[in-house]
């Protein structure tokens, strides 16, 4: 119950919020969608390793990309979401 007034009062009161916790007094603010969709997203390759219950994620790159620290960083989490156990991520860079 109080979880939902909560949710109600920073929906209601967005600029309150926004005041009090980052000190901000912009009345230029907006409440978002609470919902947050995550879109489909493919690894390069992922293989359980059962004997050391972990996951080896494999990831090729040919050329540099700004976004790709945190796209690793959502593979990561996403996986350790699904199967609970280690994650090691191996980035191979290949040339063009």
């Amino acid at each position: 119950m109080r979880d939902n007034l909560c949710k109600y009062l920073a929906e209601e009161y967005p600029t309150a919020f926004t005041q009090w916790l980052l000190n901000n007094a912009s009345e230029n603010v907006s409440v978002l969608k609470t919902e947050l969709n995550l879109e489909p997203i493919c690894a390069d390759g992922v293989t359980l390793v059962q004997t050391q219950h972990c996951i080896l994620h494999l990831e090729f790159q040919v050329e540099p990309e700004a976004t790709l620290p945190l796209r690793i960083l959502d593979y990561w989490l996403r996986l350790y979401r699904t199967y609970r156990c280690e994650s090691v991520q191996v980035l191979i860079e290949v040339g063009s």
